[in-house]
């Protein structure tokens, strides 16, 4: 695979956002791994780890001791010791003598983990030994992480199995990072141990593998990698009362990583007993064989339409077959129908998640097969407006530098729904007119000085719903004659009011509520330059951002996109309008709004320190511009170390230290030349001082 390192930091195929279908397909994996696999970087010594030395006693081939002589005459008469009981090995022996087989170093806040395990009846007590930490970069060879099985033997511990995450392996994904607790026990299918490992990798990937205990081998029965930390989920998704494995195919590279738009897709995979493995499980047609099964035409709609891309549609069809298939008896089954319903659920409820969330929501609402959704949000504007270059739903959004791309979307989905809801002369053809608006509006934004493919599309919605005047005006437009205005709705907006931070602090919330499609408007004053953080949270995320400078008129997010998190650098020094907008049902909502505190160093200076308060649970955030290759040192000192490390690069969003490792120093190779947030996190509930250092040489 031809890979490059894009300037989002982020490795891309040269086809972009189709690279993460090549890359997975490598990486989700069924294994056949022996437990006795080679090591690469480094091996673990003898299989039976004996307690250390002090609680050890003599061997059963030791010469029993003989009493000293008796000082008296009395002649020595030779005695041997009572022999004891070999104490239990206790679980702080089985980390020091692993820990002792790994290169000093080896993992960075981490070391080595021990739990016990549950185990199938009749199988004696066992234990899972692995490893936690961020791997030590700078040892050569480069260290992986591995997991272990140990019983015990004779007051001994004893190796069972032990398998590294080799990065040499292509067969397993390899973490950098693995938490404590990162490891655990699921139930997948009876008489064997399963263990889920997730981990971090690269900027901001993630791992998953799922590995079994048949009692004699430990081996790796699936492996999956992802561009985001959210990589497997274990979940029975058929409701068989036997889990699956889900893994994250989304492409988060529809734009780039942070543009804060995806395209939603799982693998399901199942184990199959027959052939002892975990296997792919699609969407599929009932077949022949269940000619005659009530809900087997309901079924192979709903698979058409997920196909394409329906799946609002896909869900509503499934969902009657589902209802349709109640009680049937042999030789019908409903196998299908609950794997078909359980995988279009899966997808359809991520999707209407991830609409709440969408940076650009139109685009969004086209992935999910939902293009009337798609098309009242281009309704508040005119014909003219939309079918322009500067059209208002591309200008200004993240899509306005992604054209191609946003084009290419939309025709791709418009053209497959067009094509499974078949012949649009039908009575279902009103519900296609949305998907040929949509692709004529695309196709006119990739090609405006060869309008004939968007005029063709646009009056065929027309035609479809010669009721809805925006068609009727489009398609006058684009024949060249005059159109009707079509009438814009308007949105009642709230008094200002100011938000200000309290003396030292670097952020501020307000809470509110807002009815049907009303706005609450905020004004804030901040100066240019600054990086500022808003996000409103609210119930199913219907209450959305819109910020604008009030001086120079600059807007930095608009309502329509539909966007809940916003952060950039302020253009300049003025108020800036801060609005929690509405978009349906009554709502109440909590606004943030965080500017982080610059640190700058004195001329010639290579540190510097600040000081402060915090309150329970409270955070302080720092921004320190440094170069790529630099080495940065950051140390809190705080009572009972209570204050934490949190940094990030602002760019990249390339996470260095997280709150969970516990973490109060710092010292790193800086990764990008960018602003790094560092934060300094209170865990406790009470308030406490802290002193913070910043180094960068």
């Amino acid at each position: 695979m031809n890979l490059e390192y894009c300037p989002e930091g982020r490795w891309r195929n040269d086809s972009r956002s189709r690279w993460y279908r090549v890359f997975a397909v490598a990486m989700i994996l069924t294994l056949g791994l022996a437990s006795c696999g080679a090591p690469t970087a480094w091996t673990p010594s003898a299989p039976t780890v004996q307690t250390p030395a002090t609680a050890t006693p003599p061997p059963p081939s030791a010469t029993p001791t003989t009493a000293p002589p008796s000082p008296t005459a009395i002649p020595p008469t030779p005695t041997t010791a009572a022999p004891t009981a070999a104490p239990p090995p206790t679980i702080e022996s089985l980390i020091a003598s692993v820990q002792a087989r790994v290169p000093k170093d080896a993992f960075s806040y981490g070391g080595v983990k021990v739990q016990p395990l549950a185990v199938p009846t009749g199988w004696r007590p066992l234990w899972l030994v692995y490893s936690y930490g961020m791997r030590n970069w700078d040892l050569k060879p480069l260290p992986d992480h591995f997991i272990a099985i140990f019983g015990q033997e004779k007051g001994a511990w004893q190796q069972l199995a032990w398998q590294f995450l080799a990065s040499d392996d292509q067969s397993i994904a390899s973490p950098d990072y693995v938490g404590d607790g990162s490891v655990t026990q699921v139930q997948i299918a009876a008489g064997r141990i399963w263990l889920q490992i997730e981990g971090g990798v690269g900027v901001h990937g993630g791992v998953f593998n799922l590995a079994s205990f048949d009692g004699a081998t430990l081996k790796f029965e699936l492996a999956g990698f992802h561009v985001s930390p959210d990589v497997g989920q274990i979940r029975d998704v058929n409701g068989d009362g036997v889990n699956d494995v889900i893994l994250n195919a989304s492409d988060r590279y529809v734009f780039c990583y942070a543009c804060g738009v995806t395209q939603i897709a799982f693998g399901v995979f199942r184990w199959d007993q027959g052939n002892r493995r975990m296997m792919e499980q699609p969407i599929q047609e009932m077949l022949m064989g269940q000619s005659g099964h009530p809900g087997r035409g309901l079924t192979n709609e709903a698979v058409m339409l997920a196909r394409a891309g329906l799946w609002k549609d896909a869900m509503a069809r499934i969902t009657a077959a589902k209802q349709a298939s109640r009680g049937v008896q042999p030789p019908f089954s409903n196998e299908l129908v609950d794997w078909n319903y359980g995988i279009i659920k899966l997808h359809h409820d991520a999707m209407a998640v991830d609409l709440t969330q969408s940076a650009y929501p139109l685009l969004s609402y086209v992935f999910f097969g939902d293009y009337a959704s798609a098309v009242n949000l281009m309704r508040p504007y005119s014909a003219a407006q939309l079918f322009s270059v500067a059209s208002p739903l591309i200008k200004g959004t993240v899509a306005e530098n992604w054209l191609p791309e946003t084009t290419g979307h939309i025709s791709t989905s418009a053209s497959a729904a067009i094509q499974v809801q078949g012949d649009p002369s039908a009575s279902s053809g009103q519900a296609l007119a949305p998907a040929f608006f949509l692709r004529g509006w695309s196709s006119y934004l990739a090609n405006p000085g060869n309008p004939a493919q968007a005029r063709a599309d646009v009056q065929k919605a027309a035609s479809l719903a010669p009721q809805d005047a925006l068609y009727k005006q489009a398609a006058a437009l684009l024949a060249g004659q005059p159109p009707t205005p079509v009438p814009t709705p308007q949105a009642t907006a709230a008094q200002p009011r100011r938000i200000q931070f309290a003396a030292g602090a670097t952020s501020a919330a307000v809470q509110g509520r807002v009815t049907g499609e009303n706005i609450d408007d905020y004004v804030l004053r901040a100066l240019g330059g600054q990086w500022m953080m808003v996000q409103v949270s609210s119930a199913g995320n219907s209450v959305v951002l819109e910020i604008a400078g009030l001086s120079d008129g600059r807007p930095l997010v608009r309502s329509h996109m539909r966007q809940t998190f916003w952060q950039g650098a302020l253009p300049a020094t003025q108020d800036y309008s801060i609005k929690a907008v509405g978009t349906g049902a009554a709502a109440n909502y909590s606004l943030s709004v965080i500017i982080p505190e610059r640190v700058q160093f004195q001329p010639g200076a290579i540190s510097a320190t600040r000081e402060g308060n915090l309150a329970g649970r409270q955070t302080h955030e720092y921004l320190l511009r440094a170069l790529k290759g630099q080495t940065m040192t950051v140390a809190i000192q705080s009572p009972g170390n209570r204050v934490l490390l949190e940094i990030y690069g602002i760019s990249d969003g390339q996470p260095l230290v997280r709150v969970p490792m516990g973490v109060t120093t710092w010292t790193g190779v800086l990764p990008n030349t960018q602003d790094y947030d560092i934060k300094a996190v209170s865990a406790t509930d009470a308030a406490t001082s802290y002193k913070i250092e910043f180094v960068v040489k």
